[in-house]
């Protein structure tokens, strides 16, 4: 019986080997998976969390790829714009629940679909002409002093949408320009004395929504820039970020 036993003793003791060296085998190529994968991971991650943790240039530069490039900025992407420069850490929470609860943004939520791809380079030509028609109208039928006051008053904010017009449209030549900063802020403070007064109510509601996403804009693009442009070291910042 001991002697019948022997031979199944026998291969079982030369089996063992074997199969330790297969498991041994199976552990490392799981092993060696496992690390892959964990690379993988790290490597996926790490490359979702680069944008995020590269320098300020870098993010200025992707938000002016992603809505100042190509097609003109919609009246609805504005929305994503802020969404996007708060993500980024380029403004600040308070900065970004300003933008949010800016005095307009009720207004958007009336608004009518159909204006929403509309681009702000568009609503803004298609407002400046209808302003240059009713000046001319103004400057024919009225002569006394009163109107001459409405006529000049309607000339300055022809001239500041026209600013802004000019600003949206090309955000990367637009900073280029000497006067940049000094043309960006008197903008964008003409346009908040027209949306915080009384008669801001009584014009069209997509006149009101259109204004309001132009102004916020124009306050994104500030907080994204220099303050002074006749610096070399920004001039040259500038050719990087904007390349």
């Amino acid at each position: 019986m001991i002697s019948n036993l022997n031979p199944y003793s026998t291969l079982s003791n030369t089996a063992t080997p074997a199969t330790t060296t297969s498991t041994s085998e199976v552990d490392s190529i799981i092993a060696k998976h496992k690390e892959s994968s964990a690379e993988k991971v790290a490597e996926a991650n790490s490359n979702q969390s680069n944008l995020y943790l590269s320098n300020r240039a870098q993010k200025i530069n992707t938000i002016s790829t992603e809505f100042f490039s190509g097609s003109d900025l919609s009246l609805a992407s504005v929305e994503d714009l802020k969404e996007r420069v708060y993500q980024l850490g380029l403004i600040s929470k308070e900065e970004y629940a300003k933008l949010t609860n800016s005095a307009a943004e009720a207004t958007s939520e009336s608004s009518g679909n159909e204006n929403a791809t509309t681009s702000l380079t568009s609503f803004l030509g298609n407002l400046l002409e209808r302003l240059k028609s009713d000046d001319d109208k103004k400057k024919e039928n009225d002569s006394d002093d009163s109107a001459e006051g409405k006529s000049e008053a309607l000339t300055i904010l022809i001239r500041t949408l026209e600013a802004a017009k000019e600003i949206i449209s090309n955000v990367d030549e637009a900073k280029r320009e000497t006067d940049f900063q000094t043309t960006l802020k008197d903008t964008l403070s003409l346009l908040k004395e027209t949306i915080e007064a009384p008669t801001f109510e009584k014009i069209p509601l997509d006149d009101k929504v259109g204004l309001s996403k132009v102004y916020q804009t124009l306050e994104i693009v500030e907080k994204l820039s220099p303050q002074r442009l006749n610096n070399e070291k920004v001039n040259k910042y500038l050719e990087l970020a904007f390349r």
